[in-house]
């Protein structure tokens, strides 16, 4: 079967068919024959294989997969494992958190339940938005549940996060300083010290979300095989008791060897499969009124498969992925919704108003990421949809009017004639134009309900000075504002650095801006860092660990520093010369 598979699969970086994996498979094998000692060997290692191979497969090989072991072992039927009352709490805690209770979350969560059983150090692969991090919240939050309820072989799960690119080697190892000859302690082995450490029988998840690299993954491959220790410089081992588990998030894993890859047990997430469709019914039953809710969805249900399918013929700068222009559409009707009092409109016109609302919405969150030439692309798709717009002028042409709860021209905005404030000297004079009035309004919007943000153009197409003109209306008395430029040698340690030298300590380990008010931080250049040896960029790496947990490290003490109440607006040109692609 494995020789079948290696010849016929399709191949990817995290698949692998050696001797670890066939070793697996049989302590999964002999674990099921002693729960289970009637069922018949077949049957049982059957389940075995499917249990240790089926999580990592790509939706592609599936198929071919089924196909294959149902030649080795013709006329048997996998048995549907009943996994009861785990499969109940997950669905209660899928509720619980918002999340919309889909079959492929919760057998995702399933699947790593499965294989944490047989491999001490898991890899959740996938690209962005996924569902990676919802799927193992879950899993740990149910496994605690039902300790509570007494189920025997659950414990309550405590984590801890990492992002190991964020930091450079030697913070997150250790390292001798040169001159003095003084150890100092790393992030990530003074957390092993404390994890493994700790008697109680709780289970303790440590998570590396980020790109894994031979520099760093491979100093864990004793600790991902057998010997279960972690050696340091100094001379240290540390030994992890099996309560302790490593779990990794990763995109993927180009830049890991196969030594790595066969030592993880790997569950594959396909962001298609879950598509864009479960977050945004969530965030409808979270945000839309109940008697709004169906309407909502039907909208969604008709404009959004239409633009997301044109977005593909669409070019654009820094590519969006289709969850994510989904995401920026419910956070600008967030935004703009508020505004608008539908349920004032006669009965009859309140739905083609809700209406106009959304596509005006959709226009700036699926059309805002496409560039000048392919905007007249997604104008017609729009317009085959349905034609709520005017007909004299491209969609991108029109806002929103408020008063009249109709599409108004964004030029009517203008001032007519344009006359500058006295007294403002010549090189600070802006004359609006349709561009900065728009752009102008979208990231006051987005600023008001705290929407981090992202501004990409050409050099000299004002991105800056948009930014500039919305944290010059800032209000004073509750914001304050930090601008840092990035360079090609800006480091993750120089962005922490600038950032709290900006902010004090409140209490405990938890620090923000002083007088308890927001920082707008402005990023210019955001792609110009540049990309280390493995294609990473460790000061992004930093600012997404912050965007996903809201906390660092502190590289001197290595303990957690929460950082409350920032903002980020971020601008940066299009990739070329020494600007990178970021990841997505």
């Amino acid at each position: 079967l494995y020789m079948m598979m290696m010849q016929q699969m399709s191949k990817q970086h995290h698949y692998d068919f050696g001797l670890r994996n066939i070793k697996s498979v049989l302590g999964c094998a002999g674990a099921l024959k002693r729960k289970e000692p009637e069922m018949p060997e077949q049957i049982l290692l059957m389940r075995a294989i499917n249990d240790m191979n089926a999580p990592k497969w790509v939706s592609q090989d599936v198929p071919l997969y089924n196909a294959l072991l149902g030649d080795i072992f013709p006329g048997c039927e996998l048995p549907i494992p009943d996994y009861g009352k785990l499969e109940e709490t997950i669905n209660q805690v899928l509720l619980e958190f918002g999340c919309q209770r889909v079959q492929h979350s919760v057998a995702k969560c399933i699947s790593i339940f499965e294989t944490k059983i047989t491999r001490h150090g898991n890899m959740l692969v996938g690209g962005t938005l996924g569902g990676k991090s919802v799927c193992w919240k879950t899993l740990a939050k149910a496994k605690g549940l039902l300790k509570a309820l007494g189920q025997e072989g659950m414990e309550k799960v405590v984590h801890q996060v990492i992002n190991p690119k964020s930091i450079t080697m030697n913070e997150l190892y250790g390292a001798y300083d040169l001159a003095t000859m003084e150890w100092t302690d790393g992030v990530l082995s003074s957390i092993m010290r404390v994890m493994c450490q700790d008697e109680k029988p709780d289970e303790k998840w440590l998570l590396l979300d980020g790109p894994v690299d031979t520099l760093w993954i491979e100093s864990m491959n004793t600790v991902l095989d057998d010997n279960k220790v972690l050696t340091l410089i100094n001379g240290d081992r540390i030994s992890m008791p099996p309560q302790v588990r490593l779990l990794f998030e990763v995109s993927d894993l180009a830049q890991a060897s196969p030594a790595t890859v066969s030592r993880a047990g790997m569950v594959y997430f396909d962001p298609t499969d879950l598509g864009w469709e479960p977050a945004f019914h969530s965030w409808v039953e979270k945000f839309v009124p109940t008697n709004r809710q169906g309407d909502v969805k039907n909208l969604g249900d008709k404009w959004i498969p239409k633009c997301l399918k044109v977005r593909k013929q669409c070019a654009e700068l820094a590519p969006v992925v289709d969850a994510n222009a989904v995401q920026s559409l419910c956070r600008f009707y967030e935004c703009i919704a508020p505004r608008v009092d539908v349920e004032s409109a006669p009965p009859e016109q309140a739905l083609v108003v809700l209406e106009k609302l959304f596509s005006f919405c959709l226009v700036w969150s699926l059309g805002a990421t496409v560039t000048e030439n392919s905007r007249m692309t997604f104008d017609q798709a729009v317009r085959e949809v349905e034609n709520v717009f005017p007909s004299s002028q491209t969609v991108y042409e029109y806002g929103f009017n408020f008063e009249k709860l109709d599409f108004a021209l964004w030029e009517d905005r203008l001032p007519n004639p344009y006359k500058p404030p006295e007294g403002m000297p010549f090189h600070r004079i802006l004359i609006p134009t349709v561009d900065t009035v728009r752009n102008d309004f979208i990231l006051k919007c987005l600023n008001q309900k705290h929407f981090h943000s992202l501004l990409v153009g050409g050099t000299g197409t004002g991105k800056t000075v948009c930014v500039q003109s919305a944290i010059s209306g800032l209000d004073e008395s509750t914001w304050t504002s930090l601008t840092i430029n990035m360079s090609a040698m800006t480091s993750s340690g120089k962005t922490q650095e600038i950032i709290e030298n900006k902010i004090e300590k409140r209490i405990k380990n938890k620090f923000g801006p002083p007088g308890n008010r927001r920082m707008l931080t402005f990023i210019d250049d955001l792609n110009m860092p540049r990309k280390d040896t493995f294609g990473s960029q460790p000061p992004l790496e930093l600012l997404r660990q912050w965007m996903d947990y809201e906390c660092w490290y502190d590289r001197q003490k290595q303990t957690l520093r929460y950082v409350l109440d920032i903002h980020l607006v971020n601008a940066m040109g299009p990739p070329g010369g020494g600007r990178a692609v970021i990841s997505e």
